[in-house]
């Protein structure tokens, strides 16, 4: 297994210098880079490695500087359908391949890519309408139910009411792979296909000064039915193979509360210096269906960050022992015990009060909590659900990759976590921004600012807000489309009684502020309300005199 990383890393190496993965398709896989040289190339097909039998499907690499930070990534998705456990994924250090490109039914695969600045309307723009057909989203300007990107006045631009691909970012690119491979080419010759297809959309936002080290990956678990009616007890795990330079000397991390895991350094290392970059997976978000509507993780019933501490080892044999995996347990069933655990220790902290399901959970930098002190080639496994997935019905989960670099290994991950609590608690980041697509993909009602406030003459404040485009479903399809609402957005006072209404009128998708002046009021707190269709939302202000 360490010749053949060595081999893909050449391999790899070369993909870089023929093919510039500038952000353009190349061959089979495709590449971004953005702003800080963090290249983040995918494929949708084998890659063969030179002098190996192996082939790795839609492996993926991470570059930073032109050094592996990432050897590969993967899933995990695991399940029950018609009352049998089902397991499979791309884990390919675990020799773990049950995908190959394209939907369902098809007999290939292909990444579409859209660029911000493609002209409107344009062939990209044209060629979207086969991504849509494979399940990409799209901007329902008119509200027809159908992708159909014509410039309706001949004026050359985009105007909100008018359809247009999905763009996040510099590019968008989007592909598709199912579990149609046969049981007796599995790792796990007893599972047979679920008919599960991975929709992957993929982007960078170099707009963003905050997230210029950040690619976003939305993963769309679809249940085509041909299977199962019911996908049920379902979980998605996003694994990773982390190698920050020398892969010998990697630790592991995560944070419960910031919905993150991470590969750091230990010390110095030979690629980077004194100073390397600490690799990250924060999940962003998980949407149901196709109601867009992210669901509270505090909500979530379940969520585990795993180890398994080397390639060799911990490799699951069967599925029973991956499906522990992936609900926090080692592959024999057992669970961890931080107070009993090898390449580990606990330190400033009762072992007995730590959750075990987020292995390392400790903050290196601060040096408290349970911390990993065996570096090693290390590999691992972030999971979530239990999801219910109906036939023709789908779970979105949107994971951010980000990777920083600090003064030295413990200082990038406090540049890491610090990301990462940024990604965590700004609901805009998927939203509107430079470079990104100028509609919000759900409703936002911000905290005012300043706040408190107040100031000489005039206490004013404000306050932003965005409205998505919203949802029709038309003859079996679901759609957004940009239909106006009544919008208000009214200030209470402590107890109640409405002191202002700054906002009543019907208003089109779009990221809005409005600059609230409380001359006429007294010092207090004070509550505004957005209220938008079936949306609603309350925050507090405090105004000082």
């Amino acid at each position: 297994m360490r010749l053949l990383k060595t081999l893909f890393f050449l391999f790899s190496f070369l993909s870089i210098i023929y093919s510039q993965p500038t952000g353009n398709v190349y061959s089979d896989s495709y590449g971004l880079i953005n702003n800080r040289n963090v290249g983040f190339p995918f494929t949708i097909t084998q890659i063969s490695i030179p002098n190996s039998n192996d082939a790795l499907p839609y492996y993926y690499y991470v570059t930073f500087d032109s050094s592996i930070v990432i050897h590969a990534g993967g899933i995990a998705v695991s399940g029950y359908g018609n009352g049998e456990l089902w397991t499979n994924g791309i884990m390919n250090s675990k020799q773990i391949n049950d995908y190959t490109a394209g939907c369902v039914g098809d007999d290939g695969g292909k990444i579409y890519y859209v660029k911000n600045d493609d002209p409107p309307f344009g062939e990209s723009w044209q060629e979207w309408s086969e991504a849509v057909n494979k399940g990409a989203r799209f901007y329902d300007g008119d509200g027809d139910g159908v992708y159909n990107p014509v410039d309706k006045n001949g004026n050359g631009v985009w105007d909100y009411n008018e359809d247009k691909p999905e763009i996040n970012g510099t590019v968008t690119a989007f592909s598709v792979f199912n579990d149609d491979v046969p049981s007796a080419d599995r790792k796990f010759t007893n599972m047979e296909p679920q008919g599960i297809e991975i929709r992957r959309t993929i982007w960078t936002n170099n707009g963003n000064p905050n997230l210029s080290n950040v690619f976003f990956v939305r993963y769309s678990i679809y249940n085509s039915g041909t299977v199962a009616e019911i996908l049920d007890s379902a979980y998605f795990g996003i694994w990773n193979d982390g190698d920050i330079g020398n892969y010998t000397d990697d630790l592991l991390g995560s944070s419960k509360d910031l919905f993150t895991g991470y590969t750091y350094n230990y010390g110095n290392d030979n690629s980077f210096g004194n100073n390397p970059p600490a690799a990250f997976t924060t999940l962003v978000g998980i949407t149901e269906n196709e109601d867009y509507n992210l669901i509270d993780l505090s909500s979530l019933e379940t969520g585990y960050m795993q180890t398994s501490f080397s390639p060799g080892d911990n490799i699951p044999t069967d599925a029973t022992q991956l499906r522990n995996l992936l609900t926090g347990k080692l592959p024999d069933g057992s669970l961890i015990d931080p107070c009993n655990w090898s390449e580990g220790i606990v330190v400033n902290q009762d072992c007995s009060s730590i959750d075990a399901s987020w292995s390392y959970s400790g903050n290196p930098a601060d040096s408290i909590g349970w911390l990993n002190n065996t570096p090693m080639d290390e590999t691992s496994l972030m999971s979530f659900g239990p999801f219910t997935i109906a036939a023709g019905e789908k779970v979105d989960i949107t994971v951010a990759y980000h990777f920083e670099q600090g003064e030295s290994a413990l200082g990038s991950v406090t540049e890491g976590l610090a990301t990462a609590e940024y990604i965590r608690n700004n609901d805009n980041v998927l939203s509107a921004g430079n470079g990104t697509s100028t509609i919000p993909v759900k409703f936002v009602l911000e905290q005012n600012y300043p706040n408190p406030f107040s100031a000489k003459g005039v206490s004013t404040t404000t306050i932003k807000y965005s409205i998505p485009s919203v949802i029709a479903r038309r003859s079996g399809a679901t759609t957004r489309q940009s239909q106006e609402l009544t919008v208000q957005l009214t200030v209470y006072d402590v107890l109640g009684r409405k002191v202002a209404t700054l906002v009543n009128a019907k208003q089109a998708p779009g990221n809005y502020s409005v600059k609230f002046n409380a001359h006429k009021l007294s010092s207090g707190i004070y509550f505004y309300r957005l209220s938008a269709g079936n949306f609603a939302a309350t925050k507090k202000m405090i105004l000082m005199k």
